[in-house]
């Protein structure tokens, strides 16, 4: 864009074909965190004074002095007898698209009102210049170009409809081998035998729930199997250390909890079960969880909002005392205490997995007008894929954390009623799709050859592997016990549970190849005693995913002697 004159004000006069303008496309809009942050200057004074202006939210009237503070005391006597100003049509622009006519190219260009400040607005222009601009009172009504004004004069500019948005594609398969048996059988073994164990695991941990073999006789006795025996290599004493989640998606004490938490935040709202409002504010909390905020941030935030706002008790545990942002007026607070992060330099996210960073901060406003459009594609869902997409329509969502949040939300929030949110989705078809995450495709390509798969591919496999899972723990010569669903038969096992598994089961791997049988009995040694008798924390499968043979007792040592900064060692973000 051009500017004017030395120390002039710039204007919407012309915009260079050098900049983007002139291959812009409507899905540059969508990437805001590209955009220049700049600010062109540009204030109006009062006998030499300042700019007096109202100030809606404060309800008082404030003036900008020369040396750029803004104050609501110290006016002239005859600002602080006037009468507030109505609201004009330009002071609700703020988020909303618009175009802002540019005459030098006698053209409208598309943008978002980002920003407000001193009388500007603030457009991020979808060729991906940002711009402010003192804009005219009214927009513009007629369908062609506005009437020539005076360079001093504010700019024409109207309501615009969003563009299009991008759909995003998953990525196409780059293999083309038929999806049979894997080809490490293995990792095949190794697989189905560690999905037993958890599943044990759970039945000692809650002897009263019932579950189901797949041949409908009793189950015998609960016991864990012991490292070298039943055909089990080293991996038992790996895995009956470990933290890590359930075979089932569902059952995972985590979803759970976060059901509960958002349901207790959306009841405190007031907000009628099942509502486009509760299904749109239970979404966008799911995400949050997804974009790994560290909990101390949550906390600290929710420490700022107002008394009587939500606070999660203490009986949800680390979520006690804290708050998710989801109304409109909570996801601005939030992304303005969260910028104060980055300016004092502290941690933000949890080191569990890859977040956005910084971009959250330009997703967050976003997916406020976007949730609407989620609500709606969710409740025409048919399929678990149709209600994946939905999700997808989040920015800064992608597959795994559009998929674990669906499942936060199917599983938590919803405990497992489709009825809440989507009445004619069928809830059956997650056997064969879910949303893959890194770690289950690197797991089904190593089964598979090696070969690269990308992720209809890797899905096709895990689908394959739930498909296939009675037969497998069959000639394995494992009574699996399947939880039991409503009609009282078996649970089988789905692409969204194996999907879920595996992702314990990729650190899992890591751990067995790398600490072997004689680093895995080191471990064992040190750890289980301790553990038994609660004299430390119970590691989580990523801390022993970081373990190596030569080195796992001293790792072992460091545990024990200090647990918070091994904690730390695993999960440096």
């Amino acid at each position: 864009m051009h500017a004017g004159g030395a120390g002039g004000r710039r204007r919407p006069g012309w915009k260079s074909t050098a900049t983007p303008s002139s291959t812009a496309t409507p899905s540059m809009a969508w990437k805001l965190h590209t955009l220049e942050r700049t600010r062109l200057p540009r204030r109006r004074r009062v006998d030499s004074v300042g700019c007096p202006t109202f100030d809606f939210h404060a309800g008082a009237w404030r003036v900008t002095w020369k040396n750029g503070d803004t104050e609501p005391d110290r006016l002239p006597a005859a600002c602080l007898a006037r009468a507030p100003p109505a609201e004009k049509p330009r002071d609700g622009a703020l988020h909303r698209w618009v175009e802002v006519y540019w005459a030098g190219d006698a053209k409208w260009f598309l943008g978002r009102v980002v920003g407000k400040r001193e009388g500007e607005l603030k457009i991020a222009y979808t060729d991906g210049e940002t711009h402010s601009h003192v804009m005219q009172d009214e927009p513009f009504a007629g369908a062609g170009a506005p009437p020539e004004i005076d360079d001093c004069a504010p700019e024409p500019w109207r309501f615009a409809e969003a563009p299009p948005r991008p759909k995003k594609r998953r990525k196409t398969a780059r293999a083309t081998k038929p999806c049979g048996p894997p080809e490490d059988q293995r990792l095949c073994k190794l697989v189905y035998q560690f999905l037993y164990h958890r599943a044990t695991t759970r039945r000692l941990m809650y002897p009263s729930e019932t579950v189901v073999s797949a041949d409908g006789k009793a189950l015998p006795a609960a016991t864990l199997p012991e490292a070298g025996k039943g055909g089990f290599d080293h991996g038992p004493l790996i895995q009956s250390l470990g933290k890590m989640g359930n075979v089932g998606r569902g059952l995972d004490s985590g979803t759970v909890t976060m059901g509960d938490f958002v349901r207790a935040k959306l009841e405190h709202a007031g907000l009628q079960q099942g509502s486009d409002a509760w299904v749109g504010q239970a979404v966008l909390m799911c995400v949050h969880e997804m974009d790994n905020w560290l909990p101390n941030v949550n906390k600290a935030w929710t420490a700022t909002t107002p008394e009587g706002g939500f606070r999660a008790p203490s009986t949800l545990g680390g979520l006690g005392g804290a708050n998710f942002p989801s109304s409109r007026e909570e996801i601005w607070s939030f992304v303005a205490f969260a910028e104060t992060l980055w300016d004092l330099g502290k941690p933000k996210f949890a080191g569990s997995f890859q977040n956005q960073g910084k971009r959250l901060l330009t997703y967050l406003p976003l997916r406020l007008y976007e949730i609407d459009d989620v609500v709606a594609a969710l409740r025409a869902a048919r399929t678990w894929a149709d209600a994946c997409d939905a999700l997808l329509i989040l920015s800064g969502v992608g597959d795994y954390v559009g998929g674990q949040a669906l499942c936060t939300f199917f599983f938590g929030v919803c405990k497992g009623d489709v009825s809440r949110f989507a009445p004619n989705l069928d809830a059956t078809t997650m056997k064969s799709f879910c949303l893959c995450g890194p770690g289950p495709e690197g797991v089904v390509q190593k089964m598979w050859g090696g070969v690269q798969l990308g992720k209809s591919e890797a899905v096709k496999r895990l689908a394959w592997l739930a498909e296939n899972a009675e037969a497998r723990f069959q000639a394995l010569g494992l009574r699996f016990p399947f939880q039991q669903d409503a009609d009282g038969k078996r649970k089988r096992l789905t692409a969204v549970d194996l999907e879920h598994a595996l992702c314990y089961f990729s650190r899992y791997l890591s751990a067995h190849d790398s600490l072997k049988a004689a680093g895995a009995r080191i471990v064992y040694d040190k750890l289980a005693g301790p553990i038994a008798r609660d004299e430390c924390p119970r590691p989580s499968i990523k801390w022993f995913a970081k373990l190596k043979e030569k080195t796992a007792a001293e790792r072992c040592d460091k545990w024990l002697a200090d647990a918070e900064a091994g904690f730390q060692e695993a999960f440096t973000s």
